[in-house]
């Protein structure tokens, strides 16, 4: 698969096919002169899963991705692809234990990542490190709708039960709807397999809120509780994210990262900008954030294929009040799909 000629479009990654597609780029104005770019696009579609707990995010990303050193006009970034329908996770680890706790609504819960036969759950400060916001004070009863002879449910089914069961009872204690594309995620805890067979058929409802920091990728904690902040995903300048968006700390394969915020204007209640109005407003910012990591240097690095990308606000995640998007450098091979690095960005050339 040879590389497109600059400025005609961009790679997206398939999360049907999990391969790099090729699509033309929509006409839009073309923005300021820029030094050695070429647009790309990417959609990643992935989910957290700890011990008996998933959750569940689809996410999309744009972005400008450093070429040759000839000046070239670039496009507007290309007309966002569809979203696909969120895929859930390989099957996860799941504790009998933590279906035996009694949580409360509002409380926040925290175990050890260990793979730990019997973990102790602890309720914590939701200020502090935690794994589970409980939004519900009863677990909700599955009995009505799988008897006791009922097959276990696939990852796929649990997603989908957890969707149907727990989007209320979130949104309700949340006070507001779900950005599907947010740092909000539904996390319910199920039974483990063994307590399937012996008739078990209780979920607990609860969310978790994609961290900002950088994290030993078995740990995927959050800090405060969910109902006190903007569902803009966004993350610290200097930490690392896997192509799922989940950060992490640089030394573990990652292919972005957060060099900087930019908030977008716009009223409560205002038209939500298009992807391409977002781009002329991100651009030049973005660009103004990477020097500001990198140094003045920036544009000088000896780093091939670089781009400046974000994450853009959705319609419904502006209706929400989403107006923050994070600045970040992603790495690129030759034909624009994501190249995994590990290592401090900031120290010369990534490996």
């Amino acid at each position: 698969m040879g590389p497109p000629s600059p400025g005609t479009g961009g790679w997206y990654l398939n999360p049907a096919s999990g391969q790099p597609t090729w699509r033309p780029a929509a006409p839009a104005p073309v923005p300021t002169r820029r030094r050695s770019t070429k647009l790309v696009a990417a959609v990643v579609v992935g989910s957290v899963v700890g011990l008996a707990v998933l959750a569940f995010a689809a996410t999309t990303i744009v972005g400008l991705v450093a070429g040759d050193d000839a000046e070239k006009e670039p496009v507007a970034a290309p007309a966002p692809v569809a979203t696909a329908a969120v895929t859930p996770s390989p099957t996860p680890l799941r504790n009998a234990r933590l279906t035996q706790y009694d949580y409360e609504r509002g409380k926040c819960y925290f175990w050890p990542f260990v793979n730990d036969p019997t973990p102790d759950v602890d309720e914590v400060p939701c200020s502090e490190p935690h794994l589970f916001e409980s939004v519900a004070d009863e677990p909700i009863d599955l009995s009505a709708d799988f008897s006791t002879i009922a097959p276990y449910p696939s990852v796929s089914d649990w997603w989908a039960i957890s969707a149907r069961l727990c989007q209320q009872t979130v949104e309700a204690y949340l006070g507001h709807s779900i950005d599907p594309h947010g740092r909000i995620k539904i996390e319910p805890i199920i039974p483990v397999l063994e307590g399937w067979v012996l008739g078990e058929r209780e979920m607990t409802c609860g969310v978790r809120v994609s961290s900002s920091h950088p994290r030993d990728p078995v740990s995927y904690v959050s800090t405060g509780s969910a109902k006190d902040l903007d569902q803009s995903r966004v993350w610290e300048p200097g930490v690392c994210l896997n192509a799922e968006g989940i950060p992490l700390l640089c030394e573990y394969e990652h292919v972005y990262v957060a060099v900087g915020d930019v908030v977008l204007p716009g009223v409560p209640g205002s038209a939500p900008p298009s992807d391409e109005q977002q781009g002329e407003l991100i651009e030049t910012s973005c660009a103004e954030r990477a020097r500001e990591f990198f140094g003045p240097s920036f544009q000088e690095l000896e780093l091939e294929n670089l781009g400046v990308m974000w994450y853009p606000i959705t319609r419904d995640g502006w209706e929400f009040g989403n107006r923050t998007i994070s600045c970040l450098i992603g790495y690129v091979n030759a034909d624009g799909t994501p190249r995994v690095t590990t290592g401090d960005p900031r120290r010369g050339r990534p490996a």
